[in-house]
């Protein structure tokens, strides 16, 4: 059975997904705070890392660690949800299908409220 990050399309998708994201994040005036423009290019770096990992295109040890990255910020539940919304539309704009995008929310959701990075 092929991994998520082989069904999504690989780097190219990933590229795509992570790029459109942050164009999203960065201009949603909830949660741009959290994304300061000179750190953008080195967080969309290390994003692109951990899905690799968590969607199975690279060994778990490759994974950023992303509990450290959040430990300084102060990240409500409402702006979890705001971020899996734009992650969902980000993937839809990379051409992931529905099914497919579910799936991937669910594994992020899961890993982010079990704080499991």
């Amino acid at each position: 059975m092929k991994s998520l990050y082989e069904q999504v399309g690989g780097e190219p998708t990933l590229e795509t997904m992570v790029d459109r994201l942050y164009a999203r994040l960065t201009t949603d005036p909830v949660v741009q705070h959290h994304f300061l423009p000179h750190r953008v290019p080195e967080i969309k770096r290390q994003q692109r890392r951990w899905f690799r990992s968590v969607l199975g295109g690279s060994d778990e040890s490759d994974r950023p660690d992303l509990e450290a990255a959040h430990r300084d910020l102060d990240i409500t539940d409402e702006d979890v949800r705001i971020v899996l919304g734009h992650l969902d539309g980000a993937f839809e704009e990379a051409g992931v299908g529905e099914e497919l995008r579910v799936k991937i929310n669910a594994v992020v959701a899961r890993l982010w409220y079990a704080r499991h990075f």
